[in-house]
């Protein structure tokens, strides 16, 4: 097929499978944006016009993103000079190893191989996609320790408490004698994911509406919890995802991430 030919065939389909995509957390977080690794795997293809209706696939590697846009890196400063502000594409960027098809436009052009591109309406349903892919990072970047001296009974459970958007939250417990983590909890989406100094790691999820925390309620009441026969792979995955993600100190997050690289 023709360059001119796919360009009609992607944008003739828009009414019929295309929307726009509603953003499922809280718009109102710092961190929209995802900083990824080059070993990480993110990468976007743009079709660039050759003439005589022909076209050549342009890919870079993705440096930041977000469900609107992103930061690109090319192999090379001929391909990124391909580009120009302005400009409009049809991409593909590979989530997961699912391709999400996108009409993307150049916004800014960085050093000799970098440029940043938007997401272009209508957006595709793929994009769900996306989002889910996102939000675990996004709910870890949220994460912020709550201030010690607001928690009742702190010194006698040894209990710090990070909380997030979407009721994302992470609890962890100290020997208030030996100083030791004797447990943690990571609570999102209704989801749990726990271990303790006598239990191994396992999940479950939350029963009913999650209920609202606050310094008197403390953690989740364990008759609200609904743990699964055996821990569910992608909930210990999203919990890597969200853990990694954040910048909670090292002492709590390092010895909650051993224990779900040990599974």
């Amino acid at each position: 097929m023709s360059f001119k030919g796919f360009l009609n065939h992607i944008f003739s389909q828009k009414d019929a499978s295309s929307r726009e995509t509603p953003v499922n957390w809280n718009e109102k977080r710092k961190h929209n944006r995802v900083e990824f690794k080059d070993n990480q795997g993110l990468f976007v293809h743009l079709l660039s016009p050759e003439g005589a209706g022909s076209a050549r696939t342009l890919g870079a590697t993705v440096r930041n993103l977000s469900v609107r846009g992103c930061w690109l890196n090319f192999p090379s400063s001929v391909d990124r000079d391909r580009l120009n502000v302005g400009g409009e594409f049809v991409a593909t960027l590979a989530v997961d190893d699912f391709p999400i098809p996108l009409h993307v436009e150049v916004i800014r052009l960085i050093g000799d191989t970098e440029a940043a591109i938007r997401f272009k309406p209508p957006f595709p349903r793929e994009l769900e996609k996306l989002e889910r892919f996102l939000e675990p990072h996004c709910l870890g970047m949220s994460l912020r320790e709550i201030d010690q001296a607001s928690l009742q009974n702190v010194k006698e459970t040894g209990m710090r408490w990070f909380q997030g958007v979407n009721e994302t939250n992470l609890f962890s417990w100290t020997d208030v004698q030996t100083k030791d983590i004797v447990q943690q909890q990571l609570l999102f989406l209704g989801n749990v994911v726990e271990w303790t100094k006598t239990n191994p790691l396992r999940t479950g999820r939350i029963r009913g509406e999650e209920p609202s925390l606050s310094p008197t309620v403390g953690w989740i009441k364990a008759e609200l919890l609904e743990f699964h026969a055996a821990p569910e792979e992608k909930l210990i995955l999203h919990a890597k995802t969200i853990l990694e993600a954040s910048g909670v100190s090292a002492d709590v997050r390092n010895i909650f991430l051993n224990k779900l690289k040990k599974r």
